[in-house]
């Protein structure tokens, strides 16, 4: 008897990761915190590479945060899935991951506090 169940797959990409470390997705950090034992998550070292280089140093997002992510998400190589080197972040493309994480006009401080 075969009892094994069939895995729900969940790719995260950059965006879906700098959410979740910005804090800025309650339903990505719910999946991830709360990961049940018939998902599992997935990324590639890009696209966590690309939600690192998009954090600045005004985001303050807590270290827990990052080893919580690194504890349930499988992360698997983008060269060896792609044959292919890792591009080089470009601040546009911060620009466009930021927008998607925070909305359009949020991506940079805000004066006020």
């Amino acid at each position: 008897m075969n009892t094994s169940k069939q895995q729900r797959i969940v790719h995260l990409s950059a965006d879906s990761i700098l959410k979740y470390l910005l804090g800025t997705d309650e339903a990505i950090a719910t999946m991830i915190k709360c990961k049940s034992p018939d998902m599992q998550i997935v990324t590639t070292d890009l696209e966590l590479y690309q939600a690192a280089g998009s954090l600045q140093k005004y985001d303050d997002v807590p270290v827990s945060r990052f080893a919580k992510l690194l504890e349930v998400v499988d992360i698997t190589s983008h060269r060896q899935i792609t044959g292919n080197e890792k591009p080089v972040l470009t601040h546009q493309h911060v620009d466009v991951l930021r927008t998607k994480a925070l909305g359009a006009g949020l991506s940079e401080p805000s004066d006020s506090k």
